[in-house]
């Protein structure tokens, strides 16, 4: 006589997948290790950075205003990655402002940022390359 095997349990990354399927809640654990990490909006966006615009009414004068500091910043050819770092805290917001006005996020502001990670990368390649004596690539004009 022929017998069924037992029905194997599949788990899935989804819940209600029958209907609209729906991303299932991240198990959430209760631990004090320093190692497990919340999620943190913003949280890369340094604090003065950060009560400047909380401050700013939502304008597109707040927004030029913003830009025009990343830009102030991105633009000195000798910034520090503290610089940098304030740079692109800047364009982030402006990107989130976007975001809120329009539903988008900004092309520009997106390209900023990327040139300010860009940058922090660079000088992020000279300071491994000095410290293990490695001479960087040079730059073709």
């Amino acid at each position: 006589k022929f017998t069924w095997p037992p029905p194997v349990t599949v788990t899935s990354s989804v819940i209600n997948g029958g209907t609209f399927p729906e991303p299932k809640r991240p198990n959430v654990l209760l631990s004090t290790s320093p190692i497990t990490n919340t999620f943190s909006p913003y949280s890369q966006i340094s604090k003065s950075v950060l009560d400047v615009a909380t401050r700013l009414p939502m304008t597109m004068e707040s927004y030029t205003y913003l830009d025009g500091m990343g830009q102030h910043l991105l633009s000195d050819k000798s910034a520090t990655q503290s610089k940098l770092f304030e740079s692109y805290g800047y364009f982030r917001l402006t990107n989130e402002m976007s975001i809120q006005q329009k539903g988008h996020g900004d092309a520009t502001s997106l390209y900023n940022i990327a040139c300010c990670c860009s940058r922090l990368a660079d000088q992020n390649l000279a300071t491994s390359a000095s410290l293990l004596f490695i001479h960087p690539p040079a730059i073709i004009p």
